[in-house]
């Protein structure tokens, strides 16, 4: 017998396999233990007790679990800190809480269910790009992440804006990248030029001396990128007249105007004297003097080259249907095709009109290697990806609604309702909505109490499912 057992028994004597565990074992060796009247009527007590307590054990266990994951989704958000560039993912994240008035004010409401996951306490409530929003309170406002923590305040006076363009925050005179980052210092003053880049000045006060002129910072990482000389130093960004390439054209007070291209820092033009330049068309620039204003000269940058003439160049013609450029427009007989770039028939003639979506909702499509097209003519409307040159959904009707920055077009049905439809699901199932105070967002839809969720699934502000 075991020297450390204190059972008051002895262990019976059929061989017990090596490979069963000793916990077996001395269950086995109780359960045949003799049982006293005491023990017979302790027993069943014992067993309803155990029994009801693993019962509340695994439905406390699942109510945590429940309540854990109830919101995990609504919580989970990866910051991106790249600047200029659209984050798509952040506009169209179909988890992101969404606001809601309640009878405090303005709060946020879980997407799925309709539950409060921020209270309604301030005065205003916008929507959530990534893990921020911007809310007004009765004397403040500020950028929230998504458990209501306030990343940034500002006065009441201040205005805050998401740029949905380039993933930067603007709070007043500061700047900041999607992950909230100020990118200028303390006691300086900026203004967001574009394309991921800011002009940092420091604050100065009235009579003081002009020690720096300022510089432009890139949003993203905080480096410097170019370091004004002189005062009444400003800037602008522009595309290649036919490529993909930026390029920042600086102007000093007093020196000549350059063209940059932002990735590399490298000079592509510079005007003669103190010559300025002003802007044709994209990428085309006319250089004039600086006193007559008479025009010197026509510059087209392209290609990371710069090429004079003293001829204006004529508009450039864009019959580009997506936005990659590679496939365009082709009319026939007053009707509408589409073509790629090598002049390959994707589309035939046989559509009225051909419509762009929103540039956001066309990238959220890309990311999710779709180019996405609305086609139309008299009896039907065609959602198309032109990527893989198949229509997606067929819509009996020529009366559609395109909304900027949401995944969700709308068809006329009379003049009270309207169907919404989501263009980057076609299983999911168009929903019927009152067309009066009808509010149409990136990922949700509100029609007078009711919300309507990326599924586009009914739900009530702090009620839950609509049933």
């Amino acid at each position: 017998m075991n020297e450390n057992s204190n059972d008051n028994f002895d262990r019976p004597t059929a061989p017990i396999s090596s490979g069963t565990p000793q916990f077996f074992n001395d269950a086995m060796a109780a359960n045949m233990q003799p049982q006293t009247s005491e023990t017979k009527k302790k027993s069943p007590l014992m067993i309803i007790i155990i029994a009801a307590g693993a019962i509340i054990a695994v439905v406390a266990a699942i109510i945590l679990i429940i309540s854990l994951t109830k919101n995990q989704n609504i919580n989970d958000f990866e910051d991106n800190k790249q600047a200029g560039e659209m984050d798509t993912k952040a506009i169209f994240d179909k988890n992101a809480p969404i606001p809601a008035k309640g009878e405090g004010g303005y709060g946020y409401i879980n997407p799925q269910n309709g539950e409060w996951v921020l209270d309604a306490k301030y005065e205003e409530a916008g929507q959530f790009y990534g893990n921020y929003a911007s809310v007004t309170y009765s004397e403040k406002k500020a950028i929230i992440n998504r458990k209501g923590e306030e990343k940034v305040t500002a006065k009441y006076t201040d205005e805050i804006s998401y740029h949905i363009d380039e993933n930067v925050w603007t709070v007043g005179t500061d700047v900041y990248n999607g992950a909230i980052e100020k990118i200028n210092p303390d006691k300086t003053t900026s203004s967001y030029v574009g394309y991921g880049y800011a002009f940092v000045v420091p604050d100065r006060k009235e009579g003081q001396q002009i020690n720096d002129p300022g510089y432009l910072v890139n949003v993203t990482t905080g480096e410097t990128f170019y370091q004004c000389e002189h005062s009444g130093c400003s800037f602008g960004v522009t595309f290649g007249a036919d490529d993909d390439n930026k390029y920042l054209v600086v102007y000093e007070y007093g020196k000549n105007t350059k063209i940059l291209k932002l990735d590399s820092k490298e000079e592509v033009y510079k005007t003669a004297n103190t010559n300025f330049l002003t802007k044709l068309f994209e990428g085309i620039f006319i250089e004039k003097d600086k006193t007559t204003k008479e025009v010197k000269k026509y510059i087209t940058i392209s290609d990371g080259k710069a090429k004079t003439s003293t001829k204006r160049p004529d508009a450039p013609e864009d019959t580009s249907i997506s936005r990659s450029g590679k496939y365009f427009i082709k009319s026939c007989d007053e009707k509408m095709g589409i073509v790629d770039s090598d002049k390959k028939e994707i589309v035939g003639c046989e559509y009225n009109d051909v419509f762009p979506i929103s540039v956001s909702s066309y990238k959220h499509g890309l990311a999710n290697d779709k180019e996405l097209v609305i086609l139309q003519n008299e009896e039907k409307t065609v959602l198309y990806d032109l990527k893989s040159a198949k229509a997606l959904k067929e819509y009996e009707t020529s009366n559609i609604i395109i909304y900027e920055d949401s995944a969700f077009f709308g068809i006329y049905v009379n003049k009270d309702e309207q169907k919404l439809c989501n263009m980057f699901d076609v299983g999911i199932d168009c929903a019927t909505v009152k067309t009066k105070n009808l509010e149409v967002y990136s990922t949700y839809a509100k029609s007078g109490d009711i919300y309507y969720s990326y599924e586009l699934k009914p739900i009530k502000n702090g009620g839950g499912n609509e049933k």
